[in-house]
């Protein structure tokens, strides 16, 4: 006797796209920008840098459709925030190597998405975790909480989290990459993040404070001070003439 594979069921999964959509109207946008493929290889549903989602029919079939809603929100979630991003700059700037430091960046981001995601018309889907599971403090960004726990008992049963490229930046064996089918380019993405944060700040109130976080952030990101600081002081020592410009006039009030 052979075992029957699972055919996915887009009318149950495109039908939770449309509740969450329906629960958390200012990410709709977003939502629907996210491109489903059917995959074998995820546990669960995952997401790459270019806007695929990748989905286990397994998971569709045995998960309540008020339960993927909440998936849906999760993983379009990384995206926005833009994990993947922050991800490889942490790997980067802490030299943190293996699988082992990706899955924490996972969580990590996970904390700073699932802490005041769900309530108001969202279940919390199964399985998902909260900085509170870990004794951490909610309304803190995911390199914060990187910074306050290391896998161990409280995490060992998160061993099969994956949520894919999109929320730590390390490519998958199933992902289909910059030059696969249905990715939306980098302009594509960054107008979807900017009307999603023009949809939370033209309705204040409305979204968690995360989000209002989030959304204040696209439209006035953080300057990378030390970084401009070191270009003005290369620039400045690179430039002609650098310390041979001596005056006695007196200086100019600007």
């Amino acid at each position: 006797m052979t075992a029957t594979t699972t055919v996915l069921d887009r009318d149950k999964l495109l039908t939770a796209r449309l509740y969450a959509a329906r629960a958390r109207p200012y990410l709709a946008t977003a939502l629907f920008a996210l491109h489903v493929v059917e995959s074998r290889r995820v546990p669960t549903m995952a997401v790459d840098r270019h806007w695929r989602c990748y989905v286990s029919p397994v998971f569709v079939d045995r998960t309540p459709v008020e339960d993927l809603a909440g998936v849906w929100v999760h993983e379009v979630s990384h995206l926005l925030r833009d994990h993947h991003g922050r991800g490889d700059r942490v790997v980067r700037e802490q030299g943190l190597t293996g699988p082992a430091e990706r899955l924490r960046i996972n969580i990590a981001a996970d904390c700073e998405i699932n802490d005041d995601a769900y309530g108001d018309g969202l279940v919390r889907p199964e399985g998902a975790v909260e900085p509170r599971d870990l004794r951490l403090p909610d309304g803190e960004l995911m390199e914060d909480y990187l910074r306050q726990f290391r896998l161990g008992p409280l995490t060992q049963h998160l061993a099969w989290l994956d949520c894919g490229s999109g929320a730590d930046g390390l490519d998958r064996e199933w992902d289909l990459g910059p030059d696969g089918a249905h990715g939306l380019t980098e302009q594509e993405r960054d107008a979807v993040r900017f009307r999603v944060a023009e949809g939370i700040t033209g309705r204040p109130g409305t979204a968690p404070r995360g989000w209002r976080r989030w959304a204040e952030e696209v439209f006035h990101p953080p300057q990378p001070w030390r970084e401009l600081l070191g270009a003005a002081v290369r620039s400045a020592v690179s430039a002609s003439g650098a310390g041979d410009d001596y005056t006695y006039g007196r200086p100019s009030r600007r």
